[in-house]
């Protein structure tokens, strides 16, 4: 059965071995975990080496921790071992997974292992990923963490906080534009991220309650809430900590900032451009690195000569390796960013700065921006066309670059009125990506027009890292819904010769 050609044969035959454990056929599990390609197949073969109790079974599965589909990784998961740190970080990547069961079983997991190591799910917060750090916190809040592992943890994010300060400040010497300009304010926001991860870890063994309460007053936009949470997180924290912290949080000059932060840290010397590129192309954050590429492309070998960017040319992210192979080629690398021309997609940055206008992506942060930038793809569409029609199945978000569109309300055959035009930075389709119903207007093009669009496979992974556009959504659509009902409430009762109707080129 374990050697047949059929399927379900040799899933039988894989499931006997793990249920009557019979270590006569180790040898053919192994070789399946190697070369099976039925998920449904191969989630069994690991189960079944599990129950068999395969020493060394770890080097096995690291593999497939990461496949494709669910089974396998919750079947990996369930058989790996976390023994040391190496162990721990693998199944510490898993509680980022998009599937809520795998993310659910890797912190149990971890909370259930003999093997622990706090100092790991501290340094493990500066992971990129907003799912991944509060399924962190969420474990961090049931262990026990000593005072020594958050103090160290702290100090880290307190020089990477004042480094990021230094290279906003070395950004001056680079011309304004749109380019350092979402740079800037993405080390500013890194900044801020790293105080409030820093408050969150100190929370966890305040039982007071009283560094929460810190937290949120440092953040608020009343000045007395925030010079008090100064006052008290001077007061309550570790006094060798809070000189230094303290100063980031206090609204002094970035001179007098650094000077607090350069009395306890050793810093790089960024003052001149090239060592400043070369530094940020060193960070592992691929937003900073893109930009600090695109200073480096505007600024041109006549300014400061080009760093070494081969590695940058294999990146596994595709922005980063067009901006590496056009900067040492002078072109893209074929087939990464699609056609160019006209009808090329606008490149990241433009894309980011069309993102900030919108009301539903307006508050994220320019990591956000970057993230929901990479996803969305383009189309062009002619005057008087049909984008889409009322009643067909929704599934996207449509943001307008260029042109416009009517909205229409009645279908083919029946009078249809004209309920709101729309006009570059406006959306629609937006409840498609909440509960995929059905298209609750046609859509018809008033000229020309360019369309971003963002699909719902794409939204909901962009929801879980930034809950804050969903949020935008509800706030949205609650002022449309209210504008609308001020308009049907100033209406006269409807007549024959009050509907305005919509001629036949409505009907695409």
């Amino acid at each position: 059965m374990l050697h047949s050609d059929e399927p379900n044969e040799r899933r039988a035959g894989v499931i006997i071995v793990g249920e009557t454990r019979d270590a006569a056929h180790v040898d053919v599990l192994q070789d399946m975990l190697h070369r099976e390609t039925d998920p449904g197949i191969l989630s069994c073969v690991i189960r079944g080496l599990h129950r068999l109790s395969v020493p060394a079974l770890n080097a096995s599965l690291a593999f497939h921790l990461s496949h494709p589909e669910v089974e396998v990784r919750l079947a990996a998961l369930e058989a790996f071992d976390i023994e040391d740190d190496e162990g721990l970080r693998k199944i510490l990547s898993l509680m980022g997974d998009p599937d809520a069961e795998v993310c659910q079983k890797a912190q149990e997991k971890i909370k259930q292992a003999t093997y622990q190591n706090p100092l790991i799910l501290i340094k493990s917060l500066n992971i990129p990923g907003r799912k991944l750090r509060e399924h962190l916190f969420d474990l961090l809040n049931t262990l026990n963490i000593k005072a020594p592992a958050v103090y160290r943890f702290a100090r880290t994010q307190l020089k990477k906080a004042y480094l990021c300060l230094l290279e906003a400040e070395a950004l001056r010497a680079f011309s304004e534009g749109p380019e350092r300009n979402l740079l800037t304010e993405h080390l500013a926001q890194e900044v801020k991220g790293r105080i409030e991860t820093i408050l969150r870890v100190l929370s966890i063994q305040d039982t007071s309650g009283q560094i929460r309460i810190i937290w949120r007053s440092l953040f608020s936009a009343d000045s007395r809430q925030r010079a008090n949470g100064i006052e008290a997180l001077a007061d309550t924290i570790d006094r060798t900590l809070s000189k230094i912290l303290v100063p980031l949080v206090e609204d002094i000059p970035l001179s007098e900032k650094m000077k607090a932060g350069r009395k306890e840290f050793a810093f790089p010397d960024v003052r001149d451009k090239t060592a400043l590129i070369l530094h940020l192309l060193e960070k592992p954050d691929w937003v900073t690195v893109f930009f600090a590429l695109t200073l480096l492309e505007k600024e041109g070998p006549s300014g400061m000569g080009y760093p070494p960017l081969g590695a940058l040319e294999s990146s596994e992210n595709p922005w980063i390796r067009e901006k590496a192979a056009k900067l040492l080629h002078g072109h893209q690398l074929e087939g990464d960013m699609g056609i160019t021309g006209m009808d090329a997609p606008p490149d990241l940055t433009t894309r980011m700065l069309h993102l900030k206008t919108i009301g539903i992506f307006q508050g994220l942060t320019v990591a956000e921006l970057a993230a929901v930038s990479t996803g969305p793809q383009f189309i062009s569409c002619g005057s008087n066309e049909v984008v889409m029609r009322e009643g067909d199945p929704g599934n996207a978000l449509y943001l307008i670059m260029e042109g416009g569109v009517s909205v229409i309300k009645g279908k083919p055959g029946r009078k249809r009125l004209e309920i709101a035009t729309l006009t570059p930075g406006d959306y629609f389709g937006e409840m498609a990506l909440l509960d995929e119903a059905p298209r609750s207007a046609t859509i018809l093009t008033t000229g020309p027009s360019r369309f971003m669009v963002l699909y719902k496979a794409d939204f909901d992974r962009l929801v879980t890292e930034s809950p804050q556009i969903a949020l935008n959504i509800c706030k949205t659509l609650s002022r449309r819904i209210r504008s609308l009902h001020e308009r049907i409430s100033g209406m006269p009762k409807p007549t024959h010769h009050a509907v305005q109707t919509v001629g036949s080129t409505a009907h695409g």
